[in-house]
């Protein structure tokens, strides 16, 4: 009953007003033009508290292919920056190592490397490699020895 009370006075406050802009609305061409305008917001505040019943949150859902494409730049890179690595160490006749990057992609699309690990056999050492990998791609890493 409350609800009914509640609208039946806005109805009421919003024709007064409409009554009030209505006697102040200019004569002649525009006139025709003034008072459509009126009508329609009077017809507007009949409909309002209808819509309030009703669920009528226009939400668009998420577009999950910026996460696909997120998911797909990142791998994309982790993978790139992988392949570059081992051919790198492979070409300088290092083997039985693992490479492991982390990349990220930041809003403006721009990858940013944030850490790649080598890991090597014991009868490496790790300070040559790294200094190796930094002079030939000029990507610094950390290189520990398998097992670590």
């Amino acid at each position: 009953m409350d609800y009914i009370k509640q609208w039946c006075f806005y109805i009421c406050v919003t024709v007064i007003i409409c009554a009030v802009f209505s006697f102040m609305s200019p004569k002649g061409n525009l006139s025709k033009l003034y008072k459509s305008v009126i009508s329609l917001f009077i017809l507007a505040s009949f409909l309002y508290p209808l819509t309030q019943n009703f669920d009528f949150h226009f939400e668009f859902p998420q577009l999950e292919e910026y996460s696909y494409a997120y998911d797909n730049t990142n791998s994309i890179a982790n993978q790139s920056l992988k392949a570059t690595i081992s051919s790198f160490l492979e070409s300088n006749d290092i083997s039985g190592f693992v490479v492991d990057c982390k990349t990220s992609v930041n809003e403006n699309n721009e990858i940013t490397v944030e850490s790649v690990q080598i890991a090597v056999g014991a009868e490496y050492d790790c300070d040559y490699i790294k200094q190796l990998v930094f002079d030939g791609l000029n990507i610094n890493v950390s290189v520990i020895h398998n097992g670590q």
